[in-house]
């Protein structure tokens, strides 16, 4: 970060988190690289990116196609109804657009029927945008409550992971079995941040 003037930059006063609620598809001039190096440095640097896995869930498996949800630097973020249903728009992995097969969404958390501001008011959506922010959200919950965690993305990560809420049902992708966690339709399940 810099001053008005583009100078005097501050490396301290970089965000904790970057939310991320867009994909960078081919059609944009985008290729499975082309994030790459931002999205490390910034995990490198302690900032946490929340990236929606994006909508393509209805294509089935291997539907996590766009950078930066492809990454594994990024901490993919699928979509859940109220009851803990993964939407049928959530993409699910394999990500085989970079030829990795890693295993995709990280997790999932609320983002069907969702009431959000949006100009002039307030609306309600639905979408793995939804859903990308909780994450944040919990995120930024967990550094205020347990500040020796601040910018230890790995661990945030961890913890994140360890204590999320499996879900029962999976669509079997990238040969997941049933009951196998993390998988590629939920990854570790449902954040819970109290848990957490």
């Amino acid at each position: 970060p810099t001053d008005l003037a583009g100078l005097n930059a501050d490396p301290a006063k970089r965000p904790d988190v970057v939310g991320n609620s867009y994909a960078c598809p081919p059609d944009e001039g985008c290729a499975p690289e082309t994030l790459r190096v931002a999205v490390d440095n910034l995990r490198a640097a302690g900032v946490f990116m929340a990236v929606s896995a994006g909508n393509e869930g209805r294509d089935g498996c291997a539907s996590v196609v766009n950078p930066p949800g492809t990454y594994d630097s990024a901490v993919s973020v699928g979509a859940v109804d109220a009851v803990d249903r993964v939407a049928g728009f959530s993409s699910r992995g394999p990500v085989t657009a970079d030829g990795s097969s890693r295993r995709k969404p990280d997790l999932v958390a609320p983002g069907v029927s969702i009431r959000s501001s949006v100009r002039g008011g307030y609306a309600v959506s639905s979408g793995t945008s939804m859903a990308a922010p909780h994450v944040g959200g919990a995120v930024l919950l967990l550094w205020s409550a347990l500040p020796a965690l601040r910018r230890d993305v790995d661990g945030t990560e961890r913890l994140l992971e360890q204590t999320a809420l499996p879900l029962s049902a999976i669509d079997p992708c990238g040969g997941d079995g049933a009951g196998q966690v993390p998988n590629n339709t939920w990854g570790y399940g449902r954040i819970d941040a109290l848990a957490a």
